[in-house]
């Protein structure tokens, strides 16, 4: 098609996300610049410019594709993520927290957000904070795996600095029978059920 119509931003559009799959990356970055010298107002392209920088290593550059993404269009959860994502690879994990934060009320619906926010919140050493936005994510999602490994992992840090709360209690005894069977301290699957049994009976209080 590019033979055909060389400035076609779709095909270009089209060949920039393939070389992108296929981790080329610097012909990637080039076929995203000629794509966005037609279109600059397309947010996906914006995008993958900035997962090709990203990936690089090009951390400032991608940072500012993002938010030309966002700017584009505010509703765009990938875009908010890639923020928040580069601003925390960069050390400038604050700033990313505050960015979730000023984001919150326009993606109320989605695991995603709390997910990384309470990535970030781990970060920064506010388990408790941490906690509070893992449950917040498998609320929206029970079957995000993801927030329910991380919410474990928190509550065994707290357990281990000595807090005590009942779902710590249930980790170490679900743990506790899992390795009696024979299993391994990572067999987890089965540890979502009484997790939320045990929210919805904190919530009925």
């Amino acid at each position: 098609a590019l033979r055909v119509e060389p400035e076609n931003v779709d095909s270009l559009a089209g060949l920039a996300q393939a070389l992108l799959a296929c981790r080329r990356h610097d012909e990637a970055i080039a076929a995203f610049d000629r794509a966005l010298r037609l279109r600059d107002d397309l947010p996906a392209l914006h995008l993958g410019r900035a997962t090709a920088l990203l990936r690089t290593g090009h951390h400032g550059e991608a940072l500012a594709e993002y938010e030309i993404a966002l700017a584009c269009e505010p509703d765009n959860l990938d875009a908010a993520l890639g923020c928040g994502a580069t601003l925390h690879y960069t050390g400038r994990t604050a700033d990313a927290l505050d960015l979730y934060e000023r984001l919150r009320p326009q993606f109320p619906d989605t695991a995603a957000l709390p997910y990384n926010r309470g990535i970030l919140l781990r970060a920064l050493g506010r388990r408790d904070d941490a906690i509070a936005s893992f449950r917040e994510a498998v609320a929206c999602d029970p079957a995000h795996r993801d927030a329910w490994h991380s919410l474990g992992i928190v509550l065994s840090e707290v357990r281990r600095n000595g807090a005590h709360l009942p779902v710590t209690a249930l980790v170490d005894q679900f743990y506790s029978e899992v390795q009696a069977l024979g299993g391994s301290r990572w067999d987890t699957s089965s540890l979502i059920v009484p997790l939320r049994k045990l929210a919805t009976d904190s919530a009925d209080r």
